[in-house]
């Protein structure tokens, strides 16, 4: 984050007063990666800036983890050590008006002024807070919040939950403590296996040679200069005729969210430019706290989202309506 264009306020380390047990780092945190997240939100109105902190502080006790540091054993296992020793908290100034914002402006492109990026190896091992905070100030009132961690201590989930308590905590509303025990994820990762056979034998751990990890790298990286983004915007209107077309041609058990009608829409559109006799797949993100055989609560703290896929065959594409192929849009795996 550059200081040319703004004054740094204030910086303090924030802390909660609250410690809790140490908590492992689970597969799907460490698969997920010490890469930090950046996510920012925009206050055209502007905040108060010290009631908003003193909530985040009284947030951070019902969250311990946030407030610790990532740590190995003498076994080498990543942990978080939740003994407070606090987040970054930081206020900044800029004589400009606040920037232009919105799904039509460029702003994502200029999310890196708003926070100090950390590197996957500057996590463990050191006092580097797990989450920064940063309030920009803007001529006029305007504010933009940048907070900033690493996504092996939560998922989308789990960082909307703790953003939605702050918000909570703020408006003067009760906060209940999510549970965070992590070992509700390893519990349910046990679930999938048998005793008599090792991790790799059961295709849920596999340590690949050097070799195909550099593979698997170099084919990545070559998907991401290759890929194109884009944002398609669906009317209200649109979106709404399709749940009323699903809802004449489903059976009345049979429930489409707008995430399944928008994907089934995208793909039969694209299905006339698709020659190939090959099943076309969906890639879907499942949430496990909504697993009931798992168990694990549904306010879990942490990482519990993984990948499915909704399978096709391309006669289903090109016959099914979307309500019948949005209703199919379920992991076959």
């Amino acid at each position: 984050m550059s200081s040319a264009d703004h004054t740094l306020l204030a910086r303090e380390r924030l802390h909660c007063g609250v410690t809790a047990p140490r908590q492992p780092l689970t597969g799907l945190d460490l698969f997920s990666g010490h890469i930090g997240i950046p996510v920012t939100l925009v206050y055209p109105q502007g905040m108060q800036v010290r009631h908003m902190r003193e909530a985040l502080v009284q947030t951070l006790r019902h969250y311990p983890l946030i407030a610790g540091r990532m740590k190995k054993d003498a076994d080498g296992q990543v942990y978080v050590d939740c003994n407070d020793a606090g987040i970054d908290f930081r206020v900044h100034e800029h004589d400009r008006p606040l920037p232009a914002h919105g799904p039509d402006s460029d702003f994502g492109s200029q999310i890196k002024r708003y926070f100090s990026a950390v590197y996957p190896w500057q996590w463990v091992g050191k006092d580097q807070p797990l989450l920064q905070v940063n309030v920009h100030r803007f001529r006029g009132g305007g504010v933009i919040l940048c907070c900033y961690g690493p996504h092996s201590l939560f998922d989308g989930s789990a960082y909307w939950q703790f953003m939605s308590d702050w918000s909570r905590m703020a408006r003067g509303l009760e906060v209940v403590t999510p549970a965070f025990d992590h070992q509700a994820v390893i519990d349910a990762a046990q679930t999938k296996m048998t005793p008599d056979a090792p991790p790799t034998a059961r295709g849920l751990v596999r340590d690949p040679d050097m070799r195909t990890r550099l593979s698997v790298m170099l084919r990545l990286g070559w998907q991401a200069l290759k890929l194109r983004k884009g944002v398609f915007r669906i009317p209200a209107t649109t979106m709404q005729r399709w749940k009323d077309e699903a809802r004449l041609a489903l059976p009345a058990d049979t429930g489409v969210s707008a995430v399944e009608l928008a994907a089934a829409h995208c793909l039969k559109a694209i299905a006339p430019l698709t020659a190939s006799a090959r099943e076309r797949r969906v890639g879907i993100v499942l949430d496990l706290r909504h697993r009931r055989r798992l168990r694990i609560p549904r306010d879990y703290f942490g990482n519990a989202l993984c990948y499915g896929e909704a399978r096709y065959t391309p006669q289903e594409v090109a016959q099914d309506s979307v309500a019948v192929l949005a209703s199919k849009c379920r992991p076959s795996n």
